[in-house]
């Protein structure tokens, strides 16, 4: 206690001679003491016993910014400190200045907040994404607020709901045709290509675009596809609600976007009466594209505030949702396919043995358990969203933990998609395969190893004596793409009454683009030795990272068609049902749910 006694009067001492020292001290002791309290509230709030408890807060030194700062540069390591601070079913609250949100985690944590789903809501961060991602300049309080068709499988009371049928829109085989038509043709020989990922997003965009808004928002605009790639690589910036001042790039390229779209409507509109009867049943036209987007242009008008000026912002929204996801999942199947030889052959030859006459059947490509298994692995180890729900009444809980309205809860896929305590990874061979690691059978249950699949499985509490279950030629029954065995810990798409409507469109676009490439081109990535392919984690948290910081180096690669005849000759798609192929739907109109987009 006397030497605490002399340091003391040692350092008043000390800040006496130095009024500097005296002034640097008195400065830093506001923040001090800040981070202090703050810390031993975290504490508090994390022992408490009672049934009814707040979460514990994220500490922070700046009075009035709280965490803000740390979530705007680096919200990946904001997320994962705080949470390494706590048992994993403990949420934890930060405060981004004037606004406040409780992170939550772990499975049963999740699955409770989906199934909360009646009294949670998401128009107020789909206001803000409206207003500021995509530049309604209040479109989003002064149009998506005020329209009453209701925004949920069961609306709420007083809301006017649409049909489902009305909501998505079903496609017909055009995307594919678009796509197989923009994956550009070459001659036989071998022909470089700097930039294998920027192929990869200027094709399917062009498709995809051209599917939905028909052939004339590119016509009209020849930039928008490079411009749209620009708008993707500042949208966390921009949903960050980061000032223009401080981001021009950001907002000049959506203002491009914004103006393109107009004068795509406004061409729309001067060449094609979507009231028309004699439109009635057409699937797609060149004006307007699909039926989905006449459909958004007659329900629009009878919208409060939805100007010319207005709608751009939500047709943006739709590209955006269209293409922001579907894109980098292709892009990262194929380069953990062709970095893989192995792999490479033997989805090769799955997807030849889908269509022995040729081409890609979409139904059986849709069944292919190895397939759907690489396309889960990569959304489970590249996604990274935030799925946010706002609670509308006073008494929501989750277990002990009670969570004002009004204030923002958010749940990490990225984060789910990393808990070793839950995780499969060991292999059936005795291989390990770390939750940071791509590994293509992650998802398969096979009958004759009990371990297998994605979720860990305690062998203590495995039945003992059963032979492994055998096909009716003794063979190994297949496996199975089993994703419900980490509900919870699995969540690209959302879930509850908001998961994302587009999720079946999305998977069977990314799933027709990666077979696409495999079976239309030999395809030979030129890796500089020793290179790990990082991904662009400025998207963290709203979006699925892309392939490559385009900023920092590009992928070469060289590409032929290649020389197996029933593949370079036939490449189209057998398209599903129109029940069964369902439109990226976040925009799809006012009243569709909109997870895709704000997460």
């Amino acid at each position: 206690m006397a030497m605490f006694d002399d340091l003391v009067a040692e350092g008043y001492s000390l800040a006496q001679r130095d009024w500097r020292l005296t002034i640097v001290v008195a400065s830093l002791l506001p923040f001090a003491l800040t981070y202090l309290i703050t810390s031993l509230r975290a504490f508090l709030a994390a022992n408490n016993k009672s049934d009814s408890r707040s979460a514990p807060i994220a500490p922070y030194a700046v009075p009035f910014v709280g965490n803000l700062i740390s979530f705007l540069y680096d919200n990946e390591r904001a997320v994962r400190n705080a949470l390494s601070r706590h048992a994993r079913d403990v949420p934890v609250r930060f405060r981004l200045a004037n606004r406040k949100l409780t992170l939550i985690s772990g499975t049963a944590n999740v699955l409770a907040m989906f199934r909360g789903s009646r009294y949670l809501d998401s128009t107020e961060i789909i206001i803000i994404t409206v207003d500021n991602a995509f530049g309604g300049a209040g479109a989003g309080r002064e149009s998506y607020a005020v329209v009453d068709t209701g925004s949920r499988k069961e609306p709420l009371p007083g809301s006017r709901p649409l049909n489902m049928s009305d909501r998505i829109c079903a496609l017909s085989n055009t995307w594919d045709e678009e796509l197989d038509r923009a994956i550009p043709a070459s001659e036989t020989d071998w022909v470089d290509v700097p930039d294998f990922y920027g192929l990869i997003q200027s094709t399917m965009f062009a498709a995809s675009t051209n599917a939905i808004y028909g052939p004339h928002l590119i016509g009209l605009n020849p930039d928008i596809n490079k411009d749209f790639w620009e708008y993707d690589h500042h949208i966390p910036t921009l949903f960050k609600l980061v000032p223009r001042l401080f981001a021009p790039k950001a907002y000049a390229v959506r203002d491009r976007l914004l103006a393109s779209i107009k004068k795509w409507q406004a061409h729309a509109r001067a060449n094609l009466d979507f009231n028309d009867p004699k439109l009635e049943g057409v699937v797609w036209e060149e004006f307007y594209g699909s039926k989905m987007m006449r459909d958004r242009a007659v329900d629009y008008t009878g919208v409060k505030g939805m100007t010319d000026d207005v709608r751009p912002t939500f047709d943006i929204g739709l590209l955006w949702a269209a293409n922001a996801n579907i894109v980098p999942t292709v892009g990262w199947c194929l380069i953990d396919i062709l970095t893989r030889p192995a792999l490479a052959a033997t989805a090769r030859a799955e997807i030849a043995a889908l269509a022995p006459g040729g081409g890609i059947d979409m139904q059986a490509l849709l069944a292919s358990p190895l397939l759907q298994s690489i396309y889960a692995e990569e959304l489970r180890l590249r996604n990274a969203i935030f799925i946010q729900r706002t609670p509308i009444v006073d008494t929501f809980k989750i277990g002990p933990w009670k969570f004002p309205k009004g204030d923002l809860i958010i749940a990490s896929s990225w984060q789910e998609a990393r808990n070793r305590e839950t995780w499969n990874q060991h292999g059936r061979d005795g291989e390990e395969h770390d939750v940071e690691e791509f590994w293509a059978e992650r998802f398969l249950v096979y009958k004759d190893h009990p371990l297998s699949g994605p979720r860990l499985i305690d062998p203590a509490k495995l039945k003992g004596g059963e032979e492994p279950e055998k096909a009716a030629g003794g063979e190994a029954v297949p496996p199975k793409f089993a994703p419900e065995k980490v509900a919870g810990q699995f969540i690209p798409y959302g879930g509850g009454e908001n998961i994302c409507p587009g999720r079946f469109y999305a998977k069977q676009e990314a799933m027709a683009g990666m077979a696409l490439f495999l079976s239309k081109f030999e395809i030979e990535l030129q890796l500089e030795p020793g290179r790990v392919l990082e991904p662009n984690k400025k998207q963290f948290g709203s979006t699925l990272w892309d392939c490559v910081d385009s900023t920092k180096m590009s992928i070469f690669c060289t590409v032929r068609i290649d020389q197996d005849e029933k593949f370079a000759d036939k490449c189209s798609v057998k398209a599903l049902s129109a029940s069964g192929l369902f439109v990226v739907g976040c925009w799809a109109s006012i009243s569709g749910d909109a997870e895709c987009a704000v997460i």
